[in-house]
């Protein structure tokens, strides 16, 4: 039933990132923004043309950034101050792997399942939250619940929801296609073509 769901795949992950599971949970991250303007910056082909319009914002504001959206934000030299990495498979490891040292001290919130690869070696604070996986309620009573969506998007909102930032303000979130691409172009695993988008898009 495991390998069906690909569950085993997220209870290894969980039992591999465990070892580095300590004090550090998205609970540090509470209210920490309060009352300040965070933007949440996803991962889709927009971010390539609308990256400009945050650049002489970036002192002003908090930037949450969705782990696929890192080779963009590296181009441009703006470092994040939480990135999110929610997803399962080894290849987002691909997106933080050439990044500048600069980046290596961000924290990175994530779920008990989210691929190890990122957990083992990034050397920055890892902030584990509680996702909704039963390998996760079963192995991550104590983090707190992470409402992480089904994709990273959600997760890096919730997180920039539970930080207490206002104005919440979303880039690169184009919630549809733009032809054969869903992803900026600097993406560390550009695989546009794999997935294409049903024509009822």
């Amino acid at each position: 039933a495991l390998r069906a769901n690909r569950g085993w795949h997220m209870l290894l992950n969980s039992a591999l990132n465990r070892s580095r599971a300590g004090a550090d949970t998205l609970g540090m991250l509470e209210g920490a923004w309060t009352g300040r303007p965070v933007v949440v910056v996803g991962a889709g082909p927009s971010l390539d043309r609308n990256i400009r319009d945050l650049i002489p914002a970036r002192a002003t504001v908090r930037l949450v950034a969705c782990d696929g959206a890192l080779g963009t934000l590296a181009r441009h030299d703006l470092a994040p101050d939480l990135i999110v990495s929610t997803d399962d498979t080894e290849k987002v490891w691909r997106y933080f792997a050439r990044l500048p040292e600069s980046f290596s001290s961000i924290p990175v919130a994530c779920v008990l399942q989210s691929a190890w690869p990122v957990v083992r070696h990034h050397a920055g604070p890892i902030l584990f939250g509680r996702g909704q996986s039963p390998g996760e309620l079963l192995l991550a009573e104590d983090f707190p619940v992470f409402d992480s969506g089904l994709c990273v998007g959600h997760a890096a909102f919730e997180a920039a929801l539970l930080s207490g930032g206002s104005p919440l303000i979303l880039i690169g979130f184009d919630l549809g296609y733009a032809g054969d691409r869903f992803h900026p172009e600097d993406m560390a695993v550009p695989y546009y073509h794999e997935n294409p988008p049903p024509k009822s898009n």
